[in-house]
Order: structure tokens, then sequence, then C-alpha cells
């Protein structure tokens, strides 16, 4: 709960073997068990599910959405957007019917 409720932000994984009451090593191995994802897999595949909705409205721009779920800046959205869906910005726009702009093409 506490990912879904602070994708906006930093996510560290000793903050979050703070609130399960774990070290970082316990954390990981039990997370990976019961999700078969890494943390950071796990939390960049939210990410990206909370910006494909944001996507389908051609009013958000890249910079907004980058901001809005957590993402350091555009290009490091574009990338983990790109490895998680495997199609790109751009592609997911245009397969929803909204032009693209030039940012979005790559």
């Amino acid at each position: 709960r506490y990912i879904e409720q602070n994708l906006d932000q930093k996510i560290s994984l000793t903050r979050l073997a703070e609130i399960g009451c774990m070290s970082i090593p316990s954390l990981s191995k039990k997370f990976k068990e019961r999700t078969g994802l890494t943390v950071t897999q796990y939390i960049n595949r939210e990410r990206i599910r909370r910006a494909q909705i944001l996507l389908k409205n051609p009013a958000n721009s890249l910079w907004q959405i980058a901001e809005v779920t957590g993402f350091a800046n555009v290009n490091y959205l574009i990338r983990v957007f790109k490895k998680v869906t495997g199609t790109t910005i751009g592609e997911y726009r245009k397969q929803l019917g909204i032009k693209v702009s030039d940012e979005e093409e790559d």
C-alpha cells in the first residue's frame, strides 16, 4: 500500500524495510517470493501503469507525467516505459489515436 500511495516520490528500500520491520535483504527476498518481481521492477511497473492512464489525456505532457509518476526525468520515463511495455510512448499514444509530439516519437 505504501508503494501505491507514494509512487510520485522516491521510494527507498530502507524505508520499505523500516515499514515492514525487516532488514533490506529479508524484504527483498520476501517481496520477490510473493510478487515474482524485485522491488524496483514492481515500483516501475506500477509507475508505468499510472503513466499509461495519464497518457490517455493528450493535455498531459511527458514532463508532467514523469513528475506525477515519480520518475526523475522524461528520459528515464521513456526508457522504463519501453522496457516495461515493449513499446514506445509515441507508439502507445498512436494506438490510442492520440497525436504524438516529436519527443514521444523516440
